[in-house]
């Protein structure tokens, strides 16, 4: 699978949704993008591992990093590139970007077939966090995408209906089919629905939990009343 596409191609973006590691390969260095800016000194590694590359279009608009194409095709040349996505438009958005530039980038991404995500499986039988996880995988994948309300309305429909198709999800909402399709579509380059033939998904099935009534908190043993306490007599300093 991946590791494949990885032999295949000196460099690879690889997009993986919320919740799938994509781990690095012996030796190479690696560098989050969401928190430092993109490190491109000598080094003697094999390869090197960007990740939250979806970032890098907004490094190519600040002066330092104009040339941030270049200098990746550049180390491409002589090391092996895999750059971590995570929104399917910024990683087209991205290896279209380097083909430009005359790099032979591969292209690899997790299956959209609804499956739960690796990391819920790895999370202890704590409802709240779970929440807090589905609830960061919803917001981020918000603030990647276009539009507001439309979209949580969509999560909620999808939710409680299952999927639907686009006339159905416009006759819900009261709007026009194509407003329902741009929504939809903006979802997908969100990684937050998937499509069904002609049925639009959620991603996967837990995310369902945000729009559902929220359980009710396990009922916990009363804590036992503080016995009084005796009153202070200062007599008692002597």
């Amino acid at each position: 699978m991946l590791e494949g596409a990885l032999k295949k191609h000196r460099c690879l973006v690889a997009r993986a949704d919320y919740g799938y590691d994509v781990a690095t390969p012996r030796g190479w260095e690696e560098c989050d993008l969401a928190w430092t800016a993109p490190q491109f000194a000598p080094s003697a590694a094999p390869g090197l591992v960007l990740r939250s590359a979806d970032c890098l279009p907004g490094w190519a608009g600040t002066r330092d990093y104009a040339d941030v194409w270049q200098r990746i095709a550049l180390r491409a040349a002589g090391q092996g590139f895999l750059l971590v996505c995570r929104f399917p438009r910024r990683a087209v958005q991205v290896r279209d970007a380097l083909v430009g530039t005359g790099v032979r980038a591969g292209y690899w991404e997790t299956p959209s077939a609804g499956e739960i995500p690796p990391l819920y499986s790895r999370i202890p039988a704590d409802v709240s966090l779970k929440r807090l996880h589905l609830e960061h995988e919803w917001s981020t994948g918000m603030a990647a995408a276009r539009g507001g309300t439309a979209l949580v309305r969509i999560g909620a429909l999808l939710a409680k209906k299952g999927p639907r198709s686009v006339p159905d999800l416009a006759s819900d909402m009261g709007i026009s089919s194509g407003a329902a399709r741009s929504y939809v579509r903006w979802m997908e380059d969100a990684a937050l629905v998937r499509r069904e033939g002609r049925f639009a998904a959620l991603r996967h099935p837990l995310l369902a939990e945000l729009f559902l009534e929220k359980p009710v908190p396990e009922s916990r043993p009363p804590v036992p009343p503080v016995p009084p306490q005796k009153k202070w007599d200062p007599v008692e300093l002597d």
